[in-house]
């Protein structure tokens, strides 16, 4: 995009997505899932937030109309996906770039994927892309955890905190909270609550995962970390 009238040319958004993308196949990586699906969802990562001026433009133009912003961003997706399509990007592509959101309906799916017995690998990435872009503020490394703050906190809940904290999220948090009071799980939750919650289940989950091919991960906590690690461990040997 050309730059804005206050002379921002939306690098930024650029470094987020190469960051949760380079995040995403480090993570695949880990998991042992199959290279065809690392490719995909490495691709999803990548191009994720390829709208993200028109998300901002559409969920400002609803909260201005006196909406809460939700249905400015779900219009944005929409867009977004009619725009994927007609680039030729395949549908798993599409749909593992579809559930990366804070929205309701994507962190109800989320916990429904978390809730099966067995996860397929298919299933494993979406946990992946949305885990990775949860936790990814802008394009810095991750900050260690926090084990003294409510029982250990890491960017999970740093992310989450600052959304919470952006009034142009205001109303779409207070109407989270009203729709989350119909799911037995995120009853009580605001929209960055139930992001964060959702979010350290799959991080244990991915964890657990994890462990089972001998990576030795004591706290799940510190999965931002080890992903972080296996990144720079990448540049280093030139993979």
């Amino acid at each position: 995009w050309e730059k804005d009238g206050n002379g921002k040319d939306w690098a930024n958004v650029t470094e987020h997505c190469l960051m949760a993308a380079a995040r995403a196949g480090a993570l695949a990586r880990l998991l042992g899932l199959p290279d065809t699906l690392i490719v995909s969802l490495v691709s999803a990562a990548a191009v994720h937030d390829f709208n993200k001026k028109e998300d901002i433009r559409l969920t400002r133009e609803d909260i201005a109309a006196g909406g809460s912003g939700r249905k400015g961003a779900l219009a944005a997706g929409e867009e977004s996906e009619k725009i994927l399509r007609a680039g030729g990007f395949p549908d798993l592509v599409i749909s593992l770039v579809n559930c990366v959101t804070g929205d309701p309906k994507d962190v109800y799916r989320m916990k429904d994927f978390l809730g099966l017995t067995e996860l397929s690998p298919e299933k494993i990435a979406y946990l992946v892309i949305h885990y990775v872009d949860n936790y990814t503020r802008g394009s810095s490394w991750a900050e260690p955890a926090d084990y003294g703050k409510n029982g250990g906190i890491n960017d999970i809940d740093r992310r989450n905190a600052m959304n919470a904290s952006n009034q142009s999220y205001e109303k779409m948090n207070r109407e989270s909270l009203l729709l989350n009071e119909n799911h037995p799980f995120f009853n009580g939750m605001t929209r960055f609550e139930a992001a964060a919650a959702v979010n350290h289940l799959i991080e244990k989950k991915l964890a657990e995962i994890i462990r089972k091919t001998g990576v030795n991960i004591k706290n799940s906590l510190d999965l931002p970390e080890l992903i972080d690690k296996r990144i720079k461990e990448d540049i280093e040997t030139g993979k």
